[in-house]
């Protein structure tokens, strides 16, 4: 009917006419609503724990079940069976029964339950065809190297062929041969070893000056000299070879190739070929001890190069103890300090840092080392002593860890100093020294150390003893001041020949496999330490304590007493220190300095008092055969002090900065200048023209990393011809006429004369004479109108 709308049954209502058919239940549409009436959203039913036992049955049925005998009769679906595991490779033993491997390593299932040996011929991701051509390469790879060395052994001068063979029979690997053949090693490829013919040549004249080749000049019957001039045609003449057969060999290229090369290798290369050997050094992480850096590889470098260039020289603590407690963590001989200023100054030295010789740089890690070093000082320097309790049984052990950290501090503080010596600012670096002064004297260290303890203590105190007295006393005497500590340290040092592991030995080894070469670290310390008493000693009697002019004029008497305590150092030096035997850079500049100190004492009485009635006949005081005038001896020595540093930079070069060469390169600049201006009609004017070139080049190299050289180079330009300035853009390849020119970039602040010799009329420091300096070349000396009447060389 019109309008006639029939009734939705009810959703609850449970029953229903049994006439009628069921009317399936209405559920709305998700979001959908019935008109009239608000309804809920139905869910699925949960199920009853009868269901759930039922469903489990299902699926676990019981031996005795129906649904179980059904299971049973009807076979398992195969997507339900477990899948076979694939291998890679089977081993070789399961290849051989042809059962299933599973590809277990180290061993298979199978094997392990036959107690069988399981062997596989595969890599774990490999093949057996990827085996099989792998294996091939290595047989063709095999096979190349076995025909490389038979090539070797066939092709090779009969002397490599037999050292090839040698190692053969030794059980060397045929790859480390062949590598070691076509790498270049010194033993079979001597024509590759550039160190091995390579020495330096002197600018402008190449050879020897003339006034120098005495027959008296022991350096020039040196070893090293002649192994300098050697040339590769001349190898019949070596001396020093005993292996019979490179007399016998004339058509090589001489060079160290037999058991004589850790005596030979100094002789033939530069001392920057080698490296520092150390076991301590694989050990040590200085990350632990520093803010400023982690990279453990490049601080390892930058102490290796301190200790390589500097230590054996001038190092206020004892490498070994140093190094073995930094390694083992341990702040008994090491310390943060000490470390950063290791750090701090090792950045001079080695070559790969950027910025180096710009001290005022944040970028030069050396700032940022130097930095870290000033903040702990201000820390470290003024830890007080400990108050200590007689009741407190741990009391004696809070001093001695005391003392020894006031020990370190100590060491550091004189580092510290070295290195502001080196950009120009030793007048502030010495607050650190005169800071180190005073904890000495509180913790008693020039006082005897028998009363310390073990003997590590004792060692370590009176090394750092010696160190400082030593430091501050030769700083005084090159500011003509007296020293501070005028006598040297009660506690001796021992004999190196007797006790050289007191000393410790720094190990150098040259490149291409050569063995490990000792420096005679024990020998130059002892040696230096005997020399420059003598130096202290005349400072003491010679400068006043705070102005730089002599006291007074010694007597001739107390200067013979130093002569001849001079000449007895020179005569009791140990064998490998002889000028025979001199080779290494120290060794050299032990006898610089040696002949440096002659010329000093020897000039104030040649000079002004070498006409005096009390001089006039004249005999030294010594053995007869060294009998001779002041005026001799002044002039050997200067002339043994030049061939010292020709010398020097004929075998080692001018490149590696060096914190003292300064010092001899200017002195020997003003006494050459002195000579030319003395006498510009000599016929030795040329020679001594190739002397200030060669200082002046000298300077130049090291003003690349030593800021301090850049006022020196200036200073010393100002001395030389605008022509001799030209030859020194040549020789020493300088390009741009600003870096011998340009104005520093920073201040100098130094007390160094600029110059040790002729202090008798007192000399000014490098910063007032910086200050007056033109910056156009001069022609003359400032001391050339002084003549003096010691004549030239």
């Amino acid at each position: 009917m019109s309008g006639f709308t029939r009734p939705l049954p009810s959703p609850l209502s449970s029953t229903s006419s049994s006439s009628a058919a069921p009317t399936p239940a209405y559920t709305p549409a998700a979001g959908s609503q019935v008109p009239g009436q608000s309804m809920r959203r139905l869910l699925p039913a949960t199920a009853t724990s009868a269901e759930m036992n039922a469903a489990s049955l299902a699926r676990n049925p019981s031996p005795g079940s129906a649904t179980s005998a059904a299971r049973s009769e009807s076979p398992q679906p195969s997507a339900s069976r477990k899948r076979r595991q694939t291998t890679t490779a089977a081993c070789g033993p399961c290849r051989k029964r042809k059962s299933r491997c599973d590809g277990r390593r180290p061993s298979c299932s199978a094997c392990v339950g036959r107690d069988t040996n399981c062997e596989y011929e595969t890599k774990v991701t490999e093949t057996h065809t990827q085996a099989l051509k792998r294996k091939f390469n290595e047989l063709q790879d095999r096979q190349s190297v076995h025909e490389e060395v038979f090539n070797i052994l066939k092709g090779r001068p009969e002397k490599d062929a037999l050292e090839v063979l040698k190692r053969i029979r030794q059980g060397v690997d045929p790859t480390t041969i062949v590598r070691h053949v076509t790498c270049g090693n010194v033993l079979l490829q001597l024509s590759l070893v550039p160190e091995a013919r390579y020495r330096y040549e002197f600018p402008y004249k190449t050879e020897m000056p003339v006034f120098l080749t005495r027959r008296d000049n022991p350096y020039l019957e040196s070893e090293m000299y002649e192994y300098a001039l050697r040339t590769p045609a001349e190898p019949k003449q070596l001396k020093f070879i005993p292996t019979p057969a490179r007399e016998e060999s004339q058509s090589q290229s001489p060079g160290p190739d037999t058991d004589a090369d850790r005596h030979l290798a100094p002789y033939w290369r530069p001392y920057h070929a080698a490296e520092i050997i150390d076991p301590n050094f694989d050990e040590v992480r200085p990350s632990r001890w520093t803010q400023v850096c982690t990279d453990d590889g490049l601080m390892r470098k930058l102490m290796q190069s301190y200790l390589l260039y500097e230590c054996s020289w001038l190092a206020p603590f004892h490498k070994d103890y140093f190094l073995r407690d930094m390694a083992d963590e341990r702040h008994r001989f090491c310390s943060a300090f000490l470390v950063n200023a290791v750090l701090a100054s090792g950045c001079v030295y080695y070559k790969d840092v950027e910025y180096r010789g710009e001290h005022w740089n944040p970028k030069f890690i050396g700032y940022q080392f130097l930095a870290e070093a000033r903040r702990l000082f201000d820390i470290e320097s003024e830890v007080e002593r400990p108050h200590i309790l007689p009741s407190d049984p741990l009391g004696p052990q809070k001093l001695k860890e005391w003392e020894c950290h006031q020990l370190t501090t100590i060491q550091a503080c004189v580092l510290l100093n070295l290195t502001y010596n080196c950009n120009g600012s030793d007048a502030i670096g010495w607050r650190y020294t005169a800071r180190a002064l005073d904890m000495a004297r509180e913790i008693g260290l020039f006082d005897g150390a028998d009363e310390y303890g073990d003997r590590h203590t004792q060692c370590v105190r009176t090394y750092t003893a010696w160190a400082v007295y030593l430091y501050q006393g030769t700083h005084r005497y090159h500011c003509f001041r007296a020293p501070v500590i005028k006598d040297p340290p009660q506690s001796r040092l021992p004999d190196p020949n007797q006790y050289p592991e007191w000393y410790g030995e720094l190990w150098v080894r040259y490149p291409y496999g050569l063995p490990r070469t000792p420096t005679h670290h024990a020998l130059v310390w002892k040696a230096r330490a005997d020399l420059l008493t003598i130096c202290i000693e005349y400072a003491n009697l010679a400068f006043k304590e705070s102005a730089s002019a002599l006291v007074a004029e010694l007597p001739v008497s107390q200067i013979l007493k130093f002569y001849d305590r001079l000449i007895r150092w020179r005569e009791e030096l140990p064998d490998p220190l002889t000028p025979k035997k001199i080779v290494m850079p120290n060794h050299l500049k032990l006898h610089m300095y040696y002949n440096l100190i002659l010329v000093n004492i020897l000039r104030p009485v040649v000079h002004d008092r070498v006409d005096g009635g009390d001089l006039s006949p004249f005999h030294w005081p010594l053995l007869p055969s060294h009998r001779s005038s002041p005026r001799d001896a002044y002039l050997d020595a200067k002339i043994h002090f030049d061939t010292a540093l020709r010398l020097y930079y004929l075998r080692h070069g001018f490149e590696v900065p060096d914190s003292f060469i300064g010092q001899f390169l200017s002195s020997l600049t003003r006494l050459t200048v002195d000579a030319i201006n003395e006498d510009p009609t000599s016929p030795f004017v040329e020679d001594w023209r190739s002397t200030v070139l060669l200082t002046a080049k000298g300077v130049y190299e090291q003003s690349k990393s030593v800021y301090v050289m850049r006022a020196l180079l200036q200073i010393q330009i100002g001395l030389m011809t605008p022509r001799d300035v030209e030859r020194l853009k040549h020789f020493a390849r300088i390009e741009k006429a600003q870096e011998i020119h340009a104005p520093l970039e920073e201040p100098i602040h130094s007390n160094w004369p600029t110059y040790i010799v002729g202090h008798e009329h007192g000399a000014e420091n490098l910063t007032r004479q910086l200050g007056n300096l033109s910056l156009g070349p001069a022609t003359s000396s400032s001391s050339g109108s002084r003549k003096g009447r010691a004549g030239s060389y």
